[in-house]
């Protein structure tokens, strides 16, 4: 009896660590979504065997200076992609990419053309001041609404604004969840590498609100601004077990931050 007794507590322990794990919250899903999806670094050209040594010291330099940051290098001939290789005469191409989110495709947030970039030219890429308004809310809080305004509707700016006003103070009220609020104008050529992180290649950059959690995962994007309940809906799934996965979500943003230390628990 006492036997079976210890199995069947050994049986409910494991079970206890298997269940998070296989339905676990976005907060503790997020560290198995960075995995996943790291962010790349890749090189079209005539030499690739020749560049891949110069690509690897530009990550080195990039991930010294940012460590927080999941990148993978690659150098590949120029011909080999049918898309590019039209643009031969202008290798080597560089590029800095998401992986795998955003529903498969692509977010080419920067591209160098004629030449190696410098961690310099990442500086631009990777910091920028509506990043680190993110990253100060985001340690501090958790989640954040994103308001990316128009650059010429200022009616939809602030119909947006209040729209994300609203629906914070409800998932504060009824989810018991802190969300910051975040402004951004799609005119700011600062913030035009954010841009191109948010928005998939080709997709029009339209006006809305995009819900930002953790270390800059983008979980829901809206161009509506009367629907104040999308925020508190997306708090109240935080918290709660899913089945989620990183594919599914919208793209990460390019954040050198630690993972925060505010596993999701309701604020």
């Amino acid at each position: 009896m006492k036997t079976l007794k210890i199995s069947a507590l050994i049986a409910l322990m494991i079970a206890a660590l298997v269940l998070p794990c296989t339905h676990p919250s976005y907060f503790i899903a997020e560290p198995s979504w960075i995995a996943e999806e790291p962010f790349m670094l890749e090189c079209l050209s005539k030499t690739p065997a020749t560049d891949q040594p110069k690509m690897d010291a530009l990550v080195k330099a990039i991930t010294a200076k940012y460590p927080t940051l999941n990148i993978n290098v690659q150098s590949l001939p120029i011909n080999a992609d049918v898309n590019e290789r039209k643009n031969s005469d202008k290798a080597p191409i560089v590029t800095f990419q998401t992986g795998t989110s955003g529903h498969g495709l692509r977010c080419t947030i920067a591209r160098f053309e004629k030449r190696f970039p410098t961690i310099d030219d990442f500086k631009m890429v990777i910091e920028s001041p509506t990043k680190k308004e993110l990253i100060k809310q985001l340690t501090k809080i958790g989640f954040v609404a994103l308001v990316i305004e128009s650059s010429w509707d200022k009616a939809k700016n602030e119909r947006l604004l209040k729209c994300a006003e609203r629906g914070i103070k409800m998932a504060k009220d009824m989810a018991n969840q802190k969300c910051g609020l975040v402004k951004v104008n799609l005119g700011n050529e600062r913030e035009k590498y954010l841009f191109n992180n948010i928005y998939t290649d080709g997709q029009e950059r339209k006006p809305g609100i995009l819900l930002v959690f953790g270390k800059g995962k983008g979980l829901h994007f809206t161009e509506d601004d009367a629907a104040p309940n999308v925020i508190m809906e997306i708090a109240q799934q935080l918290s709660q077990t899913t089945s989620a996965e990183a594919q599914n979500l919208a793209p990460r943003i390019v954040l050198d931050m630690p993972m925060p230390a505010m596993m999701g628990a309701p604020q």
